[in-house]
């Protein structure tokens, strides 16, 4: 493995005014991309002419077509999960509509395209409020979620896009993809690490990182980054180190090695789709000044080329067998041999085009489509597979001929370091508000410093080191130039503890087989109560209750769930409870918990008070009915007190009462009504009704 070594030179140290995030458009194209697509096409130039033709023919360039949003994307119905049917076509047709006619827009200027798009991306984040199925819907969120925010991305900076419905597509990105994108990334639906093969993962993967960028928030996007780039104590499938799980040393791989997918021996159709996922994931990190292509020593192109090897036609490859924990594959899988997913421009023309380095199985897949050109949703059937992919990496990846295979750029990384932490990495989660943090750019063993450094933020710093003060998450971004005069860029990501999107919770109670969804809530004495927040937008860190008797003291309570069950309530109280994410940011609510306003008394025979609703007295007893309000705001003179008796639904006494003036002129609460019976000679039922206020309870 490749060295790294730090460069010393002189420390800058710097503010800024504005924050920088990310590139924009910057997912599977930037804006050069799409300026120099443009350029060509107009040109007449190949292939990216031919390219530009055989998108127009696809049946998604249409102006007539009609979105068909749904509210619920199912996709794995008709289980025990999810009783209705699968749905989930609508959503990636629609997902590669938007996408293409926004590329046709962008390159032919032509407005109607561009309205289209946005007329689909509007209808979905109005229509669609959730993913379901059984596991197969952890595809869905992935595969389709990246293709809405990819084509969201392309139509961000679009004029005729009403700035509240993009703010209403980004919240729709968060509210209704994200949390199952993490969440099946962190929780595996209970399974083991390597249960789920590579796809899975890194269509995930991909939808994260695109919401990050989306939503220029740093938190997701790092949070998204590490399963591709760490993990190494875990098997995940998307992971580098496993993606490409086993390098066989062989001449005819790039760097002399081969490198065998997780994917390889289950069979070429899911190892060829791993490959083109990997290849768009490896894109968008690139764009942003993320160069996952160069990670571990270009692990990937070996997986590349070897995947690229088999399905080009070459069978003498090294293989060993592959073991997870639902067995081992003994062999190369050939199911789906020759599989070719519309990918291969993006390798090709990174690697032979930009770091000189021949790719010679990735090319011959990329000529044995037709003309040498691919295509994307809606040229490789109608079924899912064909849209697992947005696609024409031909017309919007290929670049010019390198001429000179010297005139490479540098493979950068970076480090970071605050309050005595080193950290090996340049993207940092929940780094503290206002931390000194000092950023390095690093160089390959060997390679000799030009000292031509520039950083985005702060042209005036032409060191590999400077100190910063964080005082809101942001990307900073430097560039280095090296003795052949091309240039390279290293992305800092960085993380302050406690910002990021949090989504909402609804407030939750149960009591008495009922549930609701007030903050006060008030509850019969002695009854138990249960209530809390209900939410699922993010993943959490902690829970954390407290209790308060004026709403003003807060005590710590042992409790860290989102419910909490009270037995047996009989006192009023304040509760608060907090909801800090992953991110550190945090929810709070606070409710108010009163034992009904009133407590009940009956009162017989020679001044005989009884507390309760239930009393057995002797027959021809004098009885009287009354309650006393309990709580601060029912005996408060502001409040207004109507004390309702009904007997048998007939309403036989209702009074009103408010306050009275003592002899100092002060308002003096009037609380008590009676009920007066009389003489019982037999068994009565009597309900009071107690209203203060909008407030309503039963005796």
């Amino acid at each position: 493995m490749k060295k790294r070594y730090l460069i010393v030179m002189t420390l800058c140290s710097s503010l800024w005014l504005n924050a920088q995030n990310f590139i924009h458009p910057g997912m599977l194209h930037t804006q050069a991309d799409l300026d120099r697509t443009k350029a060509k096409v107009e040109a007449g130039e190949e292939p990216w002419a031919s390219a530009y033709r055989k998108l127009l023919t696809s049946p998604h360039v249409s102006l007539d077509w009609k979105a068909a949003p749904v509210e619920k994307i199912v996709r794995g119905g008709r289980t025990i999960w999810e009783p209705d049917p699968d749905n989930y076509q609508s959503a990636y047709r629609d997902a590669a509509t938007a996408y293409q006619c926004a590329l046709v827009w962008h390159i032919s200027g032509d407005k109607a395209y561009a309205d289209k798009s946005v007329q689909i991306l509007n209808a979905w984040a109005k229509t669609c409020k959730k993913v379901s199925g059984d596991t197969n819907a952890c595809l869905a969120y992935g595969l389709y979620g990246y293709q809405f925010a990819n084509a969201a991305e392309l139509m961000r900076d679009y004029p005729g896009w009403d700035a509240t419905d993009f703010g209403r597509f980004k919240e729709w990105m968060l509210k209704v993809w994200y949390h199952g994108v993490i969440g099946f990334l962190q929780g595996r639906n209970g399974t083991q690490d390597d249960h789920y093969w590579s796809n899975w993962g890194l269509c995930n993967v991909l939808c994260a990182m695109s919401i990050g960028i989306l939503c220029d928030d740093v938190f997701i996007y790092n949070q998204a980054t590490e399963y591709y780039k760490y993990m190494e104590d875990h098997r995940y499938g998307e992971s580098l180190h496993h993606l490409v799980w086993k390098l066989h040393p062989d001449e005819r791989g790039p760097f002399g090695y081969f490198g065998q997918m997780q994917e390889s021996n289950r069979d070429q159709g899911h190892a060829a789709m791993a490959l083109a996922l990997a290849a768009d994931l490896c894109g968008t990190g690139r764009n942003q000044g993320d160069d996952f292509y160069a990670l571990k020593d270009d692990r990937i192109v070996c997986g590349f080329e070897y995947v690229n090897a088999y399905n080009s036609g070459v069978d003498d490859l090294p293989n060993s067998p592959y073991t997870n924990c639902d067995g081992t594959f003994m062999r190369m899988g050939d199911g789906g041999r020759g599989t070719n997913r519309p990918a291969q421009a993006r390798i090709v023309n990174y690697y032979e085009n930009i770091r000189g380095i021949e790719v010679p199985y990735s090319r011959k897949m990329l000529e044995m489509n037709e003309n040498g050109i691919d295509a994307g949703g809606g040229f490789g059937g109608g079924n899912s597979g064909g849209y697992d992919h947005l696609g024409f990496s031909t017309l919007m990846c290929t670049l010019d001929p390198l001429e000179d295979k010297t005139k490479v750029p540098t493979v950068l990384s970076g480090k970071i370091a605050y309050e005595g932490r080193e950290i090996d990495r340049p993207d940092v989660n929940c780094i503290p508000k206002g931390a000194t943090v000092t950023l390095t750019a690093l160089l390959p063993d060997g390679e000799t410093d030009t000292g031509k450094w520039a950083w985005d933020d702060d042209p005036a710093c032409t060191s590999s080191t400077r100190d910063i003060v964080l005082d809101t998450s942001r990307t900073f971004r430097v560039h280095y130039t090296n003795e052949k005069g091309v240039s390279n860029t290293q992305l800092f990501a960085l993380h302050v503890e406690g910002e990021g999107w949090t989504g909402n919770f609804t407030p939750y109670y149960k009591m008495n087989g009922t549930t609701g969804t007030d903050t006060l809530i008030y509850v019969k004495k002695y009854d138990d109560l249960t209530f809390g927040m209900e939410y699922i937008d993010t993943p959490v860190r902690e829970w954390k209750w407290e209790k308060s008797t004026n709403g003003q003291n807060w005590n710590a309570l042992s409790h860290n769930e989102n419910l909490m069950t009270l037995p047996s309530v009989s006192s009023n109280a304040y509760y608060r409870v907090t909801m800090t994410n992953q991110a550190g940011a945090r929810l709070q609510q606070t409710f108010r918990v009163e034992v009904s306003e009133i407590d009940p008394f009956i009162a017989y025979g020679d001044g005989k008070n009884y507390s309760g609703t239930t009393l057995a007295v002797p027959r021809h007893t004098a009885v009287s009915l009354y309650a006393s309000p309990n709580s601060l705001l029912a005996q408060s003179a502001n409040s207004t007190r109507v004390y309702k008796w009904i007997l048998d639904k007939d309403t036989i006494q209702a009074d009103t009462l408010t306050f009275h003036l003592n002899d100092l002129g002060g308002k003096v609460a009037d609380l008590n009504d009676t009920l007066c019976v009389g003489v019982l000679d037999t068994c009565m039922e009597y309900t009071l009704m107690f209203h203060r206020n909008v407030v309503l309870n039963d005796l």
